[in-house]
């Protein structure tokens, strides 16, 4: 049995399939970290939304 065929037939896609894997979730944890940063950005404060509705 070629065991040498073996390792590089399957480790290696495997690793680089993994390795896209892990860059793909990476990135989607990042892309949902920076929405969620915004989202707060864009929220008022409890404080001013208090204000206003005291005016309204």
């Amino acid at each position: 049995m070629n065991y040498f065929g073996l390792i590089f037939s399957f480790t290696l896609p495997g690793i680089a399939l993994g390795t896209l894997i892990a860059l793909a979730l990476v990135q989607a944890a990042g892309a949902r970290r920076r929405a969620k940063a915004q989202e707060r950005r864009q929220r008022p404060l409890y404080n001013e939304r208090l204000k206003r509705e005291e005016w309204e």
